[in-house]
């Protein structure tokens, strides 16, 4: 009874600053038709097949890469909302590998991806999903966050998020 539509930040924004939504917008419309709910995203996945190529020439610039995950987060709520019946804020964060990424600036993209769809659109369900929720990954490289903590610190935070999916 439910459906998840992919919103990959990669195939919505292949040049800085154009969106194109046609894929998601035939997934949703599609999904509506036949009665399935929808679970939109996630919007925020730091996987090489998720982010624009364009994206990594900001690499070693925090800030700018926020702004760019803030405005992408913000399009793509503000297209949808009414739409989705969850949203998945944010996916597969823990055991992501690129943009050489502190653990506490995963967590602040996270948080501030969230917060958008939270202030944007109150009334949907938020969650983040986490990959690997063992921690399978960090017998192969270090990490300061194991899955769980991470989760956790994003539940204490009080950003309203509804769920966690493992």
């Amino acid at each position: 009874n439910a459906a998840e539509v992919p919103l990959c930040w990669r195939d919505s924004q292949t040049t800085e600053g154009n969106f194109s939504w046609t894929t998601s917008d035939a997934q949703i419309e599609w999904c509506r038709t036949h009665g399935l709910k929808v679970l939109a995203g996630p919007l925020l996945a730091l996987d090489p097949r998720a982010l624009p190529d364009w994206l990594y020439l900001f690499e070693d610039d925090f800030e700018s890469v926020l702004d760019f995950v803030s405005a992408f987060v913000r399009s793509a709520v503000i297209r949808y909302r009414g739409k989705v019946d969850y949203w998945i804020c944010a996916g597969r964060i823990n055991a992501a590998e690129s943009l050489s990424l502190s653990e506490q600036e995963k967590l602040r993209l996270v948080a501030r991806s969230i917060e958008l769809v939270r202030g944007l659109d109150p009334n949907t369900p938020a969650m983040v999903s986490f990959d690997q929720p063992w921690a399978e990954y960090m017998s192969r490289r270090e990490s300061d966050f194991p899955p769980l903590h991470f989760a956790d610190v994003l539940a204490r935070a009080g950003l309203g998020l509804a769920g966690l999916m493992m």
